[in-house]
């Protein structure tokens, strides 16, 4: 019995990794709908044009909540998608570009109407996963042009079979497409930033404490 007190913090550490770990699987992996058939006519084929190297971020395009209510969760309830999210932070928050290993609780950031990255991703997953859809944070620590050891949160989300990935530009959230796996995404960081990954973990939703994470080497 006095073994296994003893071990018991490790062999809780060991579950909440094997969970992460699967959290991140399940997000990038889960299977795509198989399209409806349709019949096509021939048509001329263009001349293919390049891929770019980065996606284009993409442009929320749902009407944003003109009064915000001042209940908390009667507006999370509103805001059952990203794109609702994203409008509704860019046009009703002040966004903050700066990282923090502790965060705001979901309605402290919603009170306080501001926050910075970790603030904003532990806002932004909370609510999507509130609405039915499966979100982690997600953080990795990279090098800079100057070799400086820095980190990045975002959020991951995962909607209508698409993985997709939220962050913050200057004082601007996007919405870029995730990819389809872990080293995808490390790979559209390290080109969109400019950066070196060297370490990433995952977060649960909600998550306001960053300093306890279970890191993997890029």
């Amino acid at each position: 019995m006095k073994n296994l007190n003893k071990n018991l913090p490790y062999i809780l550490a060991g579950i909440i990794f094997v969970v992460i770990i699967f959290c991140l699987i399940y997000i990038f992996s889960r299977p795509q709908k198989a399209p409806a058939p349709s019949i096509s006519f021939p048509t001329p084929v263009p001349t293919p044009t390049p891929t770019p190297p980065i996606p284009t971020n993409i442009t929320p395009q749902e009407t944003p909540l003109t009064e915000i209510p001042s209940d908390f969760k009667e507006t999370i309830s509103k805001l059952d998608n990203s794109q609702k999210l994203v409008s509704f932070l860019n046009q009703n928050f002040e966004l903050i570009n700066e990282e923090s290993d502790h965060s705001l609780k979901p309605e402290e950031f919603f009170k306080a109407k501001k926050g910075n990255r970790a603030d904003i991703a532990t806002f932004a997953s909370y609510v999507l996963f509130q609405n039915g859809n499966f979100s982690t944070i997600f953080r990795y620590k990279y090098l800079d042009k100057d070799q400086k050891e820095k980190f990045r949160t975002l959020t991951l989300a995962r909607e209508k079979d698409k993985t997709l990935l939220i962050d913050l530009e200057d004082s601007k959230l996007k919405i870029y497409p995730g990819g389809s796996s872990v080293m995808d995404l490390l790979e559209f960081e390290e080109k969109r930033n400019n950066v070196k990954i060297i370490e990433y973990a995952a977060f649960n939703y909600g998550t306001t404490d960053f300093t306890k994470g279970d890191w993997l080497p890029r």
